[in-house]
């Protein structure tokens, strides 16, 4: 992991605890604006948390959505870093193969 991946994924995930305190514990999940943010913040997995509504209304903690937030925060860091991380990788093995395809060409 680079310095910059992990600096970008440290700021998401700060600001991510920062909105679920704003989100879920100062305003409540009733403030649809907030969970709004929340949810577009940690997508595609906070899709998932649609099927925990039910818990909410039959009276589920908070505590417990904040927790399921973070797990998908976490997720993404992971999927992203995984990826970025495949992408670089491949440029790095695509260029390699350019300088060694340019190295027989003018060996010959």
């Amino acid at each position: 992991m680079t310095k910059r991946q992990l600096m970008t994924s440290l700021i998401y995930l700060h600001l991510v605890v920062a909105i679920i305190v704003v989100a879920l514990i100062l305003k409540g999940i009733t403030d649809f604006a907030w969970t709004f943010v929340l949810t577009i913040l940690t997508l595609p997995f906070s899709l998932l948390s649609l099927f925990f509504v039910h818990w909410l209304t039959q009276g589920a903690r908070l505590e417990l959505f904040a927790l399921l937030y973070v797990v998908y925060a976490g997720l993404n860091v992971v999927g992203a870093n995984a990826l970025t991380n495949h992408i670089r990788s491949r440029k790095e093995s695509e260029s390699k193969g350019q300088e060694l395809g340019q190295a027989m060409t003018n060996g010959r």
